[in-house]
C-alpha cells in the first residue's frame, strides 16, 4: 500500500478571497464513486501554455532555510526556478526534456546531470514534473490531461469515507505511484517508489482557482534516507501568477569559471549553512 504515512490526512482550509477554490465535502462510498470523482476533476484542468508565479522555498532539512524566487515554466518543455536573496539571484535550476542545471551563483559552482539520473530514474516528462510541483495529476510518459481520462485506476476509498486513493494501472516495472484525494475533491498527496530508492512523499496545500483550473498553493516534498533527510516546501504565490503571452522565457547559459560539481557536494554544503 503506497500510502501509509500521512497522506490520509485533510488539505488545508483554502486562501479566502475571489480565487478560492470550492472544495466537495461528500462522503465516498465506492471505488465507482471515486472514478466519477478523478474525471470530474481532470475535466476542470485547463490547459496553458506558460506560467511565471512568484515563490517561497522553505527548506526543513537538512537545515531551515527560507528564500523567495520565481518560476517559470513552459509547458512539458521546462521548469526555472530562480532563488533570491534580499533581490539578488544567488541560485537557478532548469530542467528541460533532456538535463537538468543548477546553477550556484555564490560559489560559482554548478550541476549538470542528464534528466533520469537526475530524478533518481523515475521516468518523468517536463510536463509530469510540472504538474507534481502544481498539484495536478499525471499519467507517466503523458502532457495530455485528457490520456487520464482513459487510464485504468486503482482505487481506494478510506474507510471514514473523508477520501479516497488512485493508483494507475497496470504498475509499471519497479515504478509505483498514486495520488490521494481528501476531502475527496482536493489533491492532498503523491507518492512515488522508484527504482528501490525509498518513497518521495509530496503533500499539497490547498487548491487555488487560477483562469485554468486548480492548482494547490504549496507542495512539500519529504525524503528520508539513511543518512540525510530532506523536507523541502515550495510556495506559490499564484493569486500574482502571469500566464502564456505575458510570460517570458529564459535560457539558462554556464558561465566561464563556474566548476562543476555534484548533487552530493550541495547537500554536504547545506548541513553547514
Amino acid at each position: 500500500m503506497l500510502f501509509g504515512f500521512d497522506a490520509c490526512r485533510s488539505a488545508k482550509e483554502p486562501s479566502a478571497g475571489q480565487h478560492q477554490y470550492q472544495i466537495s465535502d461528500e462522503k465516498v462510498t465506492s471505488q465507482a464513486q471515486a472514478s466519477t470523482l478523478l474525471q470530474q476533476v481532470v475535466s476542470g484542468y485547463g490547459r496553458w501554455e506558460r506560467v511565471r508565479v512568484p515563490m517561497t522555498v522553505r527548506i526543513s532539512s537538512p537545515k531551515s532555510i527560507s528564500v523567495s524566487g520565481t518560476a517559470v515554466f513552459e509547458r512539458d518543455k521546462s521548469v526555472t526556478l530562480s532563488l533570491k536573496f534580499f533581490g539578488m539571484e544567488i541560485g537557478v535550476l532548469q530542467l528541460t526534456g533532456d538535463s537538468v542545471v543548477v546553477l550556484d551563483k555564490h560559489s560559482k559552482a554548478y550541476i549538470a546531470e542528464r534528466i533520469d539520473t537526475f530524478l533518481g530514474g523515475f521516468p518523468a516528462t517536463v510536463a509530469n514534473v510540472q504538474d507534481l510541483l502544481l498539484g495536478r495529476l499525471f499519467q507517466l510518459g503523458d502532457a495530455d490531461v485528457s490520456v487520464m481520462k482513459k487510464t485504468a485506476w486503482d482505487y481506494d476509498v478510506f474507510p471514514d469515507g473523508n477520501g479516497w486513493s488512485c493508483t494507475p494501472l497496470p504498475p509499471a516495472d519497479g515504478i509505483a505511484y498514486g495520488f490521494a484525494f481528501n476531502p475527496p475533491s482536493a489533491l492532498t498527496a503523491l507518492v512515488v517508489s522508484s527504482g528501490g530508492h525509498n518513497p518521495v512523499n509530496c503533500i499539497y496545500g490547498a487548491p487555488f482557482a487560477t483562469p485554468f483550473g486548480p492548482m494547490a498553493e504549496s507542495v512539500g516534498v519529504e525524503v528520508r534516507s539513511a543518512k540525510t533527510d530532506i523536507a523541502v516546501a515550495l510556495e506559490w504565490n499564484l493569486s500574482k501568477a502571469r500566464w502564456n503571452d505575458d510570460v517570458e522565457l529564459r535560457d539558462i547559459t554556464i558561465p566561464s569559471g563556474y566548476r562543476r560539481i555534484t548533487a552530493a557536494e550541495i547537500m554536504k554544503k547545506l548541513k553547514t549553512l
